[in-house]
């Protein structure tokens, strides 16, 4: 169950349309076109668990490709199941982002271990 609030309608300009929204990508809290996610090669696998490569590392390669990355905070519906969180240390959290800013400075924003390894 959720509230719904038109974009077109005077509550969300009065309200809503005027704050600064923050554009990051969380990686549990976005949508893409299908076409988009295939150009990049989807979710890089190399980086292993979850940390750097889902949130970041999918903002610049979408960004790299071309496309901006918009709110839809209060104007969409989100579902989000519910997982146990997995915590890193510090050491292959630092190698992975290294890694990641590696490629961004080569600009490799279609990664190599994504959707056409399987």
């Amino acid at each position: 169950a959720g509230v719904y609030l038109n974009p077109d309608k005077f509550f969300y300009r009065a309200f809503f349309k005027k704050r600064k929204r923050t554009t990051s990508l969380l990686g549990c809290n976005y949508s893409c076109f299908k076409k988009d996610m295939l150009a990049i090669n989807g979710y890089d696998e190399g980086y292993g668990e979850t940390a750097v490569g889902d949130d970041t590392d999918l903002q610049w390669r979408f960004q790299q490709l071309g496309l901006k990355i918009k709110s839809v905070k209060n104007v969409a519906n989100m579902f989000h199941l519910h997982h146990s969180r997995t915590f890193r240390d510090r050491i292959s959290s630092k190698i992975e982002l290294e890694k990641m800013l590696e490629n961004k400075r080569k600009g490799n924003y279609r990664c190599e271990q994504g959707l056409d390894k399987h």
